[in-house]
Formats: structure tokens, C-alpha cells, sequence
């Protein structure tokens, strides 16, 4: 294995040494790799990349940052990134063109199917009834820039029932100088 380290803290650059970078332009790169018996094989990849023509003084330069993971039967292709954080911040899952903080692209899933693109775990124990996923929605509350939560959504377990995992969706809202509370409720029967 190997460190870096220092006294003041440790740093490790990965320097393109060119006069001329452009959009597109690999500027550095991580690459996980492991070997069998006969060659070597990339794993995983962090690279940096050019996401627009850097400009001579310290004002421009467009970066991001691309993830790569090895899929199950793809030789060594890493062709297309898993997860982006481009050059405005936005994180990018199964897209490496997010336009809002948070993108999430994957298949369609269907109702009952088990798969979705996002999933909102609760850690409460099996017995615990109204635990579950849930959403909290939040906004600026003053001049003070303190935050509050405006609004809730939850997928709460109806019952302490152990491998009974009938569900609720609930939504909450919040009065002012409330706490948020559950406004509407679809149980599991669906009314």
C-alpha cells in the first residue's frame, strides 16, 4: 500500500501538464484495479474532467467529477459514468447530465414490483407501528436563514405485526408555529 501524508495535511494532486484545456479534457483520474493470473483489470474509476474551456486567470475553470463502477460481464468497458457531481453541484445518478441538486435515472419499476428508483429506509424495529420511510420537505423559516420543516411524506407500517408488512402513506403539513402533522392518510386497503 502507500500514504501520503504531511504536517499540515496531506495533499495529492493529479496535474495535467497543458497549456490549452477544453471541454471534454480527462484533467485526472483513480483507478481501482486488481490482477489475475494473467492481466490486470480495472474495478472502479474517480476521474476529473473538463466541463468547459479553462481560462488563463484563476476565475474559469469548469470541472467535474465522474464515478465509474464495473458491471458484471462488461470486460474492462467503463464507458458511460454510474454518478456525476457536475460543474454547478448537481449529482447525477444513472445520468451524467443532472439538472437539479439530485437526479436519479434508472428503469421504470412498477407498483409491487420491489424495485424503485429510490428507497427511504427506516432502522425502527419490526414491532414498531407508524415507522417507516419518510420525506421531510423544508424552506427557509426567516431573515436569520434558520430552516424549518414545511411539509412530510411517509410509508409508516400500520401494525407491530412481525412479518405483517401491510403499509400506510401518510402526509403531513405544517401551521405556523406548529409542529408538522399528518393531515391525510391512504391505509393499506387503499382508502
Amino acid at each position: 500500500g502507500g500514504s501520503v501524508s504531511a504536517s499540515g495535511g496531506a495533499v495529492m494532486k493529479l496535474h495535467r501538464d497543458d497549456s490549452s484545456i477544453a471541454d471534454g479534457n480527462d484533467i485526472g483520474q483513480i483507478e481501482f484495479t486488481g490482477a489475475d493470473p494473467s492481466s490486470v483489470h480495472s474495478g472502479a474509476m474517480i476521474r476529473g474532467e473538463a466541463a468547459g474551456t479553462w481560462t488563463a486567470d484563476n476565475e474559469n475553470k469548469p470541472t467535474e467529477l465522474q464515478f465509474f463502477t464495473q458491471d458484471a460481464g462488461d470486460g474492462d468497458a467503463m464507458s458511460s459514468p454510474n454518478m456525476v457531481i457536475d460543474k454547478d453541484g448537481n449529482v447525477g445518478i444513472g445520468t451524467a447530465t443532472p439538472a437539479h441538486p439530485t437526479d436519479i435515472l434508472g428503469t421504470n419499476a412498477t407498483v409491487g414490483s420491489g424495485s424503485s428508483q429510490l428507497a427511504v429506509f427506516s432502522s425502527s424495529a419490526y414491532n414498531t407501528a407508524n415507522t417507516g420511510g419518510s420525506i421531510g420537505f423544508q424552506g427557509k423559516k426567516n431573515s436569520g436563514g434558520d430552516y424549518s420543516e414545511n411539509a412530510w411524506i411517509g410509508g409508516l407500517k400500520e401494525n407491530t405485526t412481525d412479518g405483517n408488512d401491510a403499509g400506510y402513506l401518510a402526509f403531513g403539513t405544517r401551521t405556523n408555529g406548529g409542529a408538522v402533522a399528518e393531515r391525510m392518510r391512504i391505509d393499506s386497503a387503499g382508502d
